[in-house]
Order: C-alpha cells, then sequence, then structure tokens
C-alpha cells in the first residue's frame, strides 16, 4: 500500500457520503484559516498554522477530529454528546457534522495557535537579550 501524500488522494480513497463529509471540514478549515498549509501528518490530513492545527480522519463510524486537548476542556459543555479521547472528538457519520461547533473549534485552535507562536517569538527576543 502506497502512503498518501496529499488530503485530495486522502478523501478520494472513501465512499462519496464520506468524501462529501470531509470535504466539508477542509473546506471550513480553509474559509476560517486560509493561511494554514495543507499536508498529510500520521496518516492523516492536517492543516499547519504556525504548528499543528488541527488533523481529522475518516473511520467507519465516524471522522475522528484532532484538535488537541485544550479545545477538549474550552469545549466541554458543547462536547457532551460527542465521544471524546485525548485531545480527539468523533463525528459520527449517522449525524449531520455540527458546523457551528466544528467552526467555533477552528477559530479557537487558530487563535491558541498564534498565542503559542508570539509566546516562542517573545522567548527568542529574550534570550537574545
Amino acid at each position: 500500500m502506497r502512503a498518501i501524500k496529499d488530503i485530495d488522494t486522502y478523501i478520494n480513497q472513501y465512499p462519496y457520503p464520506i468524501q462529501e463529509r470531509l470535504e466539508k471540514l477542509r473546506l471550513l478549515i480553509k474559509n476560517l484559516v486560509p493561511e494554514a498549509e495543507e499536508a498529510i501528518k500520521y496518516g492523516m490530513p492536517t492543516f499547519v498554522f504556525h504548528g499543528n492545527l488541527l488533523h481529522f480522519a475518516a473511520y467507519e463510524h465516524h471522522i475522528g477530529l484532532y484538535p488537541g486537548s485544550e479545545a477538549l476542556i474550552q469545549f466541554k459543555d458543547a462536547l457532551v454528546n460527542y465521544k471524546t479521547g485525548i485531545g480527539s472528538i468523533q463525528l459520527p457519520h449517522s449525524i449531520p457534522l455540527p458546523i457551528t461547533l466544528i467552526e467555533d473549534i477552528i477559530v479557537f485552535r487558530k487563535q491558541v495557535m498564534i498565542e503559542k507562536n508570539q509566546q516562542k517569538k517573545r522567548k527568542i527576543i529574550n534570550a537574545k537579550k
């Protein structure tokens, strides 16, 4: 089996209904963080913006969304009806994607990554003093 090198190839390997959900998720991220770059990391579609912004992956019964543990803490009340793990959320194929929640998570992750990048820059500047 060949390693998948881009998100189009990743999405196209699934049946159409799953492709549609994956593409919808991809477009949400691209629209909210247009400066993010696409990559495949850990075998999953990944958006990179000052580091790994978000990963997602298709499974038999759900899409796994990987926004990190900070997002799960921030949105814990909104995620009570979803199975979660360490930094992951399962979005079942049996229900529509929670678009507003996903958008809120993406915006949150973007802000977290901006803040982390600013902290990193401050540390570098302070280290040079």
